[in-house]
């Protein structure tokens, strides 16, 4: 976890004696503080820290592989069609991929010809030779695959943006905590 650990307890700690300050009373301050942590947590794990630097996304062509050097968070993954939009993938209740051509594209987001060369889109009837027809034909009308990831090299510069992040919400807090506590002795 690297440093930032440090800054949660800084935050954890400044979030305590804010609600403390302002509460008056002990056990709501705690679960007031408990509650507080866990969801700004959770608000920085689900939406902010994918998003604290700048993703690198890599375009593939369908018929080869990629994965990219080194350790990586793969932040997503999917296929884009010729007008650079993901294509959609359809999913059944229980998580199965349904109506795909090969891998993961659907019949119907494939062009006509594409369709056709797929027949009824059912990926497990395709011989090798169909499914690399069908690919061939999706690659050329510019349907490609991508990721988009976060190399690990960016590590420590994740763990310094975070832990300066929780530092400075303790800092706000810590202020809040002075206001509050000046104003009430005053």
């Amino acid at each position: 976890m690297g440093i930032v650990p440090v800054g949660y307890a800084m935050f954890a700690m400044a979030l305590g004696i804010t609600a403390g300050a302002l509460l008056r009373r002990t056990l709501p301050a705690i679960a007031i503080t408990l509650a507080g942590f866990i969801a700004v947590r959770a608000v920085i794990f689900s939406w902010v820290r994918p998003h604290l630097i700048a993703a690198v996304t890599t375009y593939i062509p369908l018929k080869s592989g990629f994965t990219p050097v080194g350790a990586y968070w793969q932040l997503a993954a999917g296929y884009v069609g010729a007008d650079g939009r993901p294509i959609s993938i359809p999913q059944s209740t229980n998580g199965q991929v349904l109506g795909t051509a090969v891998g993961e594209i659907p019949v119907s987001s494939l062009p006509a010809q594409c369709q056709a060369l797929a027949g009824g889109g059912n990926a497990r009837r395709l011989s090798p030779a169909a499914r690399d027809a069908v690919l061939s034909c999706a690659q050329a009308h510019h349907i490609r695959a991508f990721l988009t990831y976060q190399p690990a090299g960016r590590y420590w510069a994740f763990q310094g943006i975070e832990t300066g992040l929780f530092v400075l919400l303790a800092a706000a807090l810590i202020a809040v905590t002075f206001a509050v506590v000046s104003r009430r002795d005053a």
